[in-house]
């Protein structure tokens, strides 16, 4: 699961830069940010269920 959710997040970004949309780019980079920060924040016993509920949550909605 990580490797796929790691690929989409790779696309994800790398379409963001080729729109060369700023804003765009800056959204989709706050939302793995965020996820990256709820995982920090879970702790080892929650850490890979929040990290597969955060990752794909940024990935599938990036600009919410």
């Amino acid at each position: 699961m990580a490797s796929k959710q790691k690929f989409v997040m790779d696309t994800t970004i790398n379409d963001a830069y080729a729109t060369r949309d700023e804003k765009k780019i800056a959204r989709i980079l706050d939302a793995y940010r965020k996820a990256a920060d709820a995982v920090i924040a879970a702790g080892p016993a929650k850490m890979v269920e929040v990290m597969d509920e955060a990752f794909t949550a940024a990935s599938v909605r990036p600009n919410a």
